[in-house]
């Protein structure tokens, strides 16, 4: 192939053929500026959702359709939300059984949302950031292949929890398959002998991340996990 417009002369060679030796013997003719292998070149992945190109402008701005392109997570992982629980949510798939951990006691889901539904709105919104699939629906996930697992350690309504029921929430998340654990959620202040802090020990000892917020809240009060 030959183009004018850009100078150049594109030659296919035989499938099986040397590259090297043929680009080498082009590199020698003194009636040839330059010689080199072409490449492919791909667009980055593009989420289709309609509120990715104007609400999601965080997303952009840290290169998920960068990193998309190189995966959308994978189904052998699973994530742990725990928070005010989440669903029923349609735009999420690979939802696994979570549990509600309230004050009187642990509630085991027997199907996914059962006991771990949303009582708030917030869990949702963290789970659907995390794994909403990439479609022509709402927003896009950041990794829409991973399984999904609802924590729900807040009553419904609630604003506050208390230390125990997270700590439960993390030990009974990493006890029941989770590979990552997120906690949008945090306290004024934090000590070791907090359950809180033994709870996270578990997951250091269990080969389990866990990623938080660091100081999502009103100017001047910063909350720590």
């Amino acid at each position: 192939m030959c183009s004018s417009d850009l100078n150049t002369v594109t030659i296919e060679i035989p499938i099986g053929a040397d590259a090297s030796k043929i680009l080498e013997k082009y590199k020698q003719n003194p009636y040839i500026e330059n010689a080199y292998v072409d490449i492919e070149v791909s667009h980055f992945f593009i989420a289709t959702d309609p509120y990715y190109p104007t609400y999601q402008w965080n997303l952009q701005r840290i290169g998920m359709e960068s990193a998309w392109n190189f995966s959308l997570g994978e189904p052998a992982i699973t994530v742990a939300v725990i928070d005010t629980g989440f669903g029923p949510f349609s735009d999420i798939d690979g939802r696994v059984n979570g549990a509600y951990i309230s004050s009187s006691g642990i509630f085991e889901d027997t199907y996914p949302g059962q006991f771990s539904y949303d009582g708030d709105f917030h869990g949702t919104a963290v789970a659907s950031l995390i794994a909403s699939n990439i479609n022509t629906t709402g927003i896009a996930g950041i990794a829409p292949n991973v399984k999904t697992m609802a924590v729900k350690v807040f009553d419904d309504h609630a604003e506050t929890t208390s230390s125990i029921q997270v700590s439960a929430g993390i030990r009974w998340a990493a006890d029941h398959g989770a590979n990552i654990i997120n906690m949008s959620l945090g306290a004024s202040y934090q000590w070791p002998e907090y359950p809180t802090a033994k709870a996270s020990d578990r997951l250091v000892k269990k080969g389990v991340s866990a990623l938080d917020p660091r100081g999502l809240m009103n100017p001047g009060k910063v909350l720590q996990p």
